[in-house]
């Protein structure tokens, strides 16, 4: 430095002036002096401001990531972590229930729970037999169907046969073999069992009409009292027949009967009936 400025002083020191080796002394030292007086005696007062703001704008670059991952949480996440009891708050253990105490049997406790329970039984058993006879008042009232009563009214041997409506012929005829006799009917071919007679039409093999006969007491009034039904009784000539013919019928759960009686009175008697099915219109 002492050369430095020695060099510098030359230079500037013009050729035609001499300065003594003393003159040039005394100019340095003050030269030095004076450059002495302008370094700074003491660290500058804002270096450590500007040195906590670079630490604090460090520490908030490297924390950013740990901000957002803290902030993406889900809420359900953040909610269980904060209601997590602390580790270090000690949670009381949930107080034991006590067992229970045994107690010595009451007698009088057991004795009426021996007569609950025959109460009960005694209860249960009555509710039994009152089904049982509902059960049995309800088979025993169960109305037959006015077929069936009509059937058990008219107490024939035809329904014992089993013989129905649309049974091939051929067949009656080989279970039933003992028919009287066999013959042409009104509208078609008949075989007679006496008391009945079977019916199919001509070029048919299948009982289209049963013909029932050889009432004795049966009246049409006893009838019209079991099928519910009125009966009007009347009389036409019948040229087929070339005779006079009193007829009534009825419908009866699709079956067409026609009731032949011997007069158009209150009490007339039923000689025969025909029995058809019926498919309505």
């Amino acid at each position: 430095m002492h050369e430095d400025l020695k060099r510098k002083l030359d230079d500037s020191v013009p050729e035609d002036v001499t300065l003594s080796d003393t003159k040039k002394r005394q100019i340095l030292k003050a030269a030095q002096e004076r450059e002495g007086e302008r370094r700074p005696t003491s660290v500058p007062k804002l270096l450590p401001a500007l040195a906590g703001v670079a630490v604090i704008g460090l520490s908030g670059l490297f924390a950013y990531p740990y901000l957002m991952e803290e902030t993406d949480a889900p809420e359900e996440i953040r909610n269980a972590e904060e209601n997590e009891p602390s580790s270090i708050e000690g949670n009381d253990p949930p107080e034991s229930t006590p067992p229970p105490v045994d107690e010595e049997p009451d007698e009088n406790s057991e004795e009426e729970t021996d007569e609950t329970a025959e109460e009960d039984s005694e209860e249960t058993l009555d509710e039994s037999t009152d089904k049982e006879e509902t059960l049995v008042e309800d088979s025993e009232s169960q109305l037959l169907t006015k077929e069936e009563k009509f059937i058990a009214l008219l107490n024939h041997e035809f329904y014992e046969t089993g013989i129905e409506l649309g049974d091939e012929v051929a067949e009656v005829e080989s279970n039933y073999p003992n028919w009287l006799e066999k013959g042409e009917v009104e509208g078609g071919l008949a075989t007679s069992y006496g008391s009945f007679m079977v019916i199919r039409a001509h070029f048919e093999t299948k009982i289209n009409h049963v013909n029932l006969r050889e009432f004795t007491q049966l009246t049409v009034s006893q009838i019209e009292e079991v099928i519910g039904q009125k009966i009007e009784i009347v009389a036409y000539f019948n040229e087929i027949l070339n005779r006079e013919v009193i007829s009534g019928e009825f419908i009866l759960e699709n079956k067409r009967y026609v009731v032949i009686a011997d007069s158009e009175a209150q009490d007339a008697k039923v000689k025969e009936i025909w029995i058809s099915a019926y498919s309505g219109g």
